[in-house]
């Protein structure tokens, strides 16, 4: 059973909303990935998180190259808010 699921997703950003104490954040970021979530689920998700305006934008990390490039290309094709940030699961630094 994934870890994320719809229904958690949004009780994450409303527990994040909370802590911060603010109504929005220009950047939320997603820092574990579960492949087991169809890309198409979590991009439309997140994008029911940035109709609210409770986010901006959203990001990951720790997401492999291919599960971004998926969940860019499919928010594309629906006309949905793709992610705007990716940290690598690697640095060279």
């Amino acid at each position: 059973r994934p870890l994320l699921t719809r229904s958690s997703l949004h009780s994450e950003v409303d527990e994040s909303l909370g802590a911060l104490h603010t109504d929005f954040v220009d950047l939320y970021m997603f820092h574990r990935d579960d492949p087991r979530i169809p890309v198409s689920d979590f991009v439309e998700w997140i994008n029911e998180a940035v109709n609210t305006g409770k986010i901006k934008r959203w990001g990951v990390s720790n997401w492999n190259f291919d599960r971004f490039q998926a969940a860019h290309e499919y928010a594309k094709s629906k006309g949905l808010v793709p992610p705007s940030a990716n940290s690598p699961q690697f640095s060279l630094a």
